[in-house]
């Protein structure tokens, strides 16, 4: 008898044990489930900010981004004679009138919108590279 009282203690201790196990586990799962329906929410939020209208920049935050991009900046001014050289074939030889073509990031390339303008060959760029951008904004008056 004393055997089976004994048995019986361990059984009930052991699953005392899982249902704590379990209502930590529980416990945790709920918590993670908040966290993410707050971010869910904060993003539903951002949506609807976009959906308003355009965003409004602070000049500040473009100058910090800009900032932050020193590496690019460093690299701007190595070999600059070469990397026009370099952007000036690749208008001559590849790019005819009306091609549409997608310009990348880096600072052998920024020049191709500016040359393609001064020679007056009408394509089409798309490109994520800001100087390449800025190069063809008319000046202001």
């Amino acid at each position: 008898m004393q055997n089976t009282t004994g048995w019986i203690g361990i059984i009930i201790g052991l699953i005392g044990i899982f249902i704590g196990i379990f209502f930590f586990l529980i416990n945790n799962v709920l918590r993670s489930l908040g966290t993410i329906k707050d971010k869910m929410d904060s993003f539903g939020q951002s949506i609807e900010k976009i959906r308003e209208g355009p965003i409004i920049f602070s000049p500040n935050l473009y100058l910090t981004a800009l900032a932050r991009e020193s590496k690019f900046w460093e690299k701007l001014s190595i070999q600059r004679a070469d990397k026009v050289l370099i952007a000036s074939t690749i208008v001559s030889k590849y790019i005819q009138e009306n091609d549409s073509i997608i310009v990348d990031s880096g600072t052998t390339v920024d020049q191709i919108p500016h040359i393609l303008r001064e020679k007056h060959l009408k394509s089409k760029v798309y490109t994520n590279n800001i100087l390449a951008a800025i190069s063809v904004v008319p000046p202001v008056e």
